[in-house]
């Protein structure tokens, strides 16, 4: 597995009683998803919604 360029995570668990929220800010690169999502799968981690949102520079 190749190494994400640097990233900024934010964890919050205040949102949901039942949910976690993950905020990843990071530049976007070829695979990115499959990088970010593999190891959380790995985990046995559900994941049951994503929003992506990308910012054109």
């Amino acid at each position: 597995m190749k190494r994400l360029k640097k990233a900024d995570l934010k964890i919050d668990n205040s949102l949901s009683p039942s949910y976690t929220l993950l905020q990843i800010h990071c530049v976007d690169q070829k695979g990115l998803l499959y990088d970010i999502m593999r190891p959380l799968k790995d985990c046995k981690l559900w994941v049951p919604f994503i929003f992506i949102w990308l910012l054109a520079i």
